[in-house]
């Protein structure tokens, strides 16, 4: 599911992608939740996709607050 997903969400795309996710792999206790270093696959997969800017979550995530907090930040990608 995870690559058929990122291969049609840069297939679908003309100059920009931006995603919002966490960037580190790492086991989560919610079975709904998985971290992944998606950057490796996109410069594996994608190389003709730069990475631009990282929007950091003026939120960041705090276990004490998860209900208001994320661990993800937008990460913007451009076509060469």
């Amino acid at each position: 599911m995870y690559e058929m997903y990122m291969q049609q969400l840069f297939e679908c795309a003309r100059r920009f992608v931006i995603i919002y996710s966490s960037n580190v792999d790492l086991k989560w206790p919610d079975e709904h939740v998985r971290h992944r270093r998606f950057t490796n696959w996109i410069e594996e997969y994608k190389p003709e996709w730069v990475q631009g800017s990282v929007v950091a979550n003026p939120y960041p995530y705090d276990a004490a607050d998860s209900e208001n907090t994320s661990f993800a930040d937008f990460y913007v990608f451009a076509r060469r």
